[in-house]
């Protein structure tokens, strides 16, 4: 299986987040020394560095749900806000 962004679904994945934290990154699958991770993507990677929440909501509403996606993107942060964000900030 090819790995695809957690936030997005699209590739190539330029980083792994690893668990339980979400604040460290590295580069390349085999450098992941956790068992959880969330992929990001080369278009999820800045909007990450930049925390724009609402952007990769966005894109992650588009990958769930091609009709009406607008429709579904308060779901999906609160999903990436509970599993990825919460967790990253616990560490700050």
């Amino acid at each position: 299986m090819v790995p695809v962004c957690s936030f997005c679904g699209e590739q190539p994945i330029v980083r792994w987040y690893e668990g339980p934290r979400f604040v460290q990154f590295v580069d390349r699958s085999t450098d992941v020394r956790s068992e959880d991770a969330w992929l990001v993507c080369a278009a999820c990677a800045p909007l990450v560095d930049a925390a724009d929440r609402m952007e990769l909501a966005r894109r992650g509403a588009w990958r769930i749900r091609a009709v009406d996606p607008e429709r579904y993107v308060g779901r999906v942060l609160a999903h990436y806000d509970e599993a990825f964000w919460i967790p990253r900030a616990a560490d700050r």
